[in-house]
């Protein structure tokens, strides 16, 4: 009975161990993945220290993918200068952090562990148990760095701001620019200095920092799928930077 008990422990070890390779390399890929992967709806938790430097301040703010080239891989947003949280996050010497994580949704499918199914639809390896479908086993990433607030006449800002009004078309009647907008607005340009990333479990998910180098060198699909990348990268709507 023991014996057996051993033999199963070790099989499924030994299964963990042939699955539990995704390297920090995968992450990055998966990470720029998932910022431009509509599950997320491109919302991101947004933190910082508080003005009074011990307590923090978190809210939830819209994002979009929508730079490339000499910015690639930095995040777009849309800061209502009224907000304290966005008055911290812009001023001096601040560090903030932006995290995002895939859909908690069981249903939604994580690409990682997906097959297709003879109608030709993306669905869940068969093999894999429900409870590594969820939140636990899906991939979430918190990023620190610096926003960077927009100049009004910064090169290219008309194509950015149709960029993140393509992925929250609400916001577009509280643009800088927006027609009855009773708040202060700015187009706020997100530079992550460093990447902590939890892929899912650990016997088979890469957890710990991804290099920012890596990050923004890493092609927008999974493992190097040309097809993943080019219909991610269409689904974005990336403009070129400023």
């Amino acid at each position: 009975m023991y014996l057996r008990a051993l033999v199963t422990i070790l099989a499924t070890v030994a299964v963990s161990l042939a699955v539990a390779v995704e390297t920090a390399q995968d992450a990055a890929q998966h990470l720029r993945a998932m910022l431009v992967d509509d599950t997320t709806h491109y919302v991101a938790a947004m933190g910082g220290i508080a003005a009074n430097n011990i307590s923090a301040i978190m809210a939830t703010e819209y994002f979009a993918p929508c730079f490339q080239d000499a910015h690639n891989g930095d995040l777009l947003f849309l800061a209502l200068t009224v907000s304290e949280q966005w008055r911290l996050a812009l001023s001096p010497n601040r560090t903030t952090t932006v995290s995002v994580h895939n859909s908690p949704d069981m249903s939604v499918v994580d690409v990682r562990h997906a097959r297709q199914s003879a109608a030709g639809r993306q669905v869940w390896q068969a093999e894999r148990p429900m409870w590594r479908r969820g939140m636990a086993s899906k991939g979430r990433a918190t990023m620190y760095g610096t926003m960077h607030a927009l100049a009004p006449d910064t090169k290219g800002l008309d194509d950015l701001a149709q960029c993140f009004t393509a992925h929250h078309p609400d916001a577009d009647a509280w643009t800088p620019h927006a027609h009855g907008n009773p708040h202060s607005a700015v187009w706020v340009r997100f530079e992550p200095t460093r990447i902590y990333y939890v892929g899912g479990f650990g016997d088979e998910h890469y957890i710990g920092d991804i290099d920012v180098d890596t990050y923004r060198a890493a092609k927008l699909g999974l493992h190097n799928d040309a097809d993943t990348a080019n219909a991610l990268y269409i689904q974005s709507s990336i403009y070129d930077s400023v």
